[in-house]
């Protein structure tokens, strides 16, 4: 089932799965996930809860700042050479690497 059909078949049954009683609910859902395949906990929590529709964001167009490899951008690496564990004393590493020369 495709998701625009599973989106149809939850707002046909949800108002029908909210005035039912227990018993017709067990049904209702049992169906409802035949059709659609969901876990049943994801379904009751469709079924239960009101489905909001999420508007699409507008993208912006943004200036690329890191396309440009321009030296003097490093990127830089720590690392702590102590194993397991962080007690006592031990070597750190610190590696910084120009991101247009590699």
């Amino acid at each position: 089932m495709s998701f625009q059909g599973r989106k149809e078949l939850l707002a046909r049954v949800a108002p029908r799965y909210k005035e039912a009683n227990k018993k017709q609910n067990s049904l209702i859902l049992n169906e409802f996930i035949t059709s659609t395949g969901y876990a049943r906990k994801y379904a009751i929590r469709l079924l239960s809860s009101p489905v909001i529709e999420i508007k699409k964001k507008i993208k912006r167009p943004r200036e690329r700042f890191y396309e440009e490899k321009v030296p003097g951008f490093f990127e830089a690496d720590l690392v702590a050479h102590c194993g397991w564990s962080m007690e006592g004393s031990f070597l750190y590493t610190l590696v910084l690497t120009d991101v247009a020369t590699g």
